[in-house]
């Protein structure tokens, strides 16, 4: 019996997967993973996870901004989601007029170093702090959007650092806040880069969340590691990072996975898992396949997240949760154990 993986791996549009660091380990029976189990889309649908649905979310968010306490109003935090939701409407790159035409209908550019280092450049110049490039892997992509995504060759992994004093502020509406600018910013880029792209001659297909899973991409392009947390951990930004991807057939070079394994670390640590207000994170002291919900993507040896239990703390809290983040010795070792609080981060952004 030939497992939908196999299957996956023999067809024309797989060609040959990327590289992978050689402790994460993938079982044969892997499947790619299902975009209406994603507890976001769960949450919208008939049967929430435990009972908690996105009118849940927002109705905790309008409470605490009834308070009109600096510390739990959540208007602000949720304003800079506006960026993100006008690009995205847009659909990414029709921002400019239309009378504004390609530079050429064929590609300008053809040579594969000449056209990474260009990208790379654009990239951070747009504002990212991280860019990556793999090749395109269809095991991250949802079975929903697989044939859109299929057509490309090249996975380019953006991505913006969070402000760390604002995550050291805890659940606040300012770390919520930086949460949802970063994806605002991650859309003003996606945006440009994808616009650029297409000028120079190739197609791009911007994507965030919403397409494929953003952190083994991540791995793949060389931009860390995953941690006890589910999340990636960047060797210069910690798990302070947030993701997005462009696909595209531009021929570029691709990056190499970090040679190291932070699994012995991550082992022994578990702070993010005792300090997880919901338990959500596993405590198991080495990575596995166990998989507590149908949100999570079963195959790969890693310590597993319960989403379940991580949104019902978003809908108590009325907006996202960054324990995690905050506690992560990752995170200490590379801006240190400092921490603030909001009339000083304030202070900070009025005095730039």
């Amino acid at each position: 019996m030939i497992s939908s993986f196999q299957k996956l791996k023999q067809r024309s549009l797989c060609r040959k997967f990327s590289e992978l660091p050689k402790h994460i380990k993938i079982l044969p029976s892997y499947t790619q993973p299902k975009k209406k189990n994603i507890i976001f889309h769960r949450a919208e649908s008939k049967n929430p996870p435990l009972g908690q649905t996105w009118s849940n979310l927002h109705e905790a968010c309008y409470q605490k901004t009834k308070k009109q306490t600096l510390e739990s109003n959540s208007f602000m935090g949720s304003l800079c989601w506006n960026g993100f939701e006008l690009m995205k409407q847009r659909t990414w790159r029709k921002l400019t007029p239309q009378k504004v035409k390609k530079w050429k209908e064929d590609p300008i550019l053809q040579d594969p170093q000449e056209l990474t280092k260009n990208i790379k450049f654009a990239s951070k110049f747009f504002g990212s702090d991280l860019v990556g490039i793999t090749e395109y892997d269809p095991r991250w992509t949802y079975v929903e959007d697989s044939e859109k995504i299929s057509q490309f060759q090249k996975t380019i992994v953006i991505g913006i650092a969070m402000d760390d004093e604002a995550i050291s502020l805890g659940n606040s509406f300012i770390a919520s806040g930086e949460v949802a600018l970063c994806y605002s910013k991650l859309a003003f880029v996606l945006t440009l880069m994808c616009k650029l792209i297409e000028d120079l001659g190739y197609k791009a297909e911007a994507s965030v969340n919403g397409d494929s899973l953003s952190i083994p991409s991540a791995i793949q392009a060389g931009l860390g590691h995953m941690g006890r947390s589910s999340l990636l951990i960047n060797p210069k930004y910690g798990p302070g990072i947030r993701l997005a991807k462009i696909f595209t057939n531009m021929p570029l070079i691709n990056d190499k996975p970090l040679d190291d394994d932070i699994t012995p670390i991550c082992a022994k640590c578990g702070q993010c898992a005792k300090k997880c207000p919901t338990q959500a994170i596993s405590h198991s002291k080495e990575p596995n396949y166990d998989n507590p919900t149908i949100s999570n993507n079963p195959g790969v040896l890693k310590w597993a997240v319960d989403p379940e239990k991580c949104f019902k703390q978003w809908c108590d809290l009325g907006h996202d949760c960054v324990i995690c983040i905050r506690v992560c010795p990752f995170r200490k070792k590379i801006y240190g154990n400092k921490s603030t609080s909001v009339q000083r981060f304030m202070e900070k952004i009025l005095n730039k």
